[in-house]
């Protein structure tokens, strides 16, 4: 008997419609303060989001991305003042 929410779901990100969960917060921004500014705000956010998603990412794995981006391939087992 296959039930809708069952134990196996609850390792997946939580999502309104096609929106996951990391846009909820621009979005209880644009709530309390209605404005074209932050209206652009979170279209902005929501279209970041959509193409991390494209590309497989979520928030916290794009950061890590990011950080060895940026850290570069060569890593040295010593500090550089030793």
């Amino acid at each position: 008997m296959a039930q809708l929410g069952n134990w196996q779901n609850t390792g997946r990100e939580p999502k309104l419609w096609v929106m996951n969960s990391t846009t909820s917060f621009p979005l209880l921004l644009f709530m309390l303060n209605i404005s074209w500014n932050t209206f652009f705000l979170v279209l902005g956010t929501i279209f970041v989001f959509f193409v991390l998603e494209y590309y497989g990412f979520n928030l916290k794995v794009f950061g890590r991305f990011l950080r060895s981006f940026l850290a570069g391939s060569r890593k040295v087992a010593r500090p550089w003042w030793v």
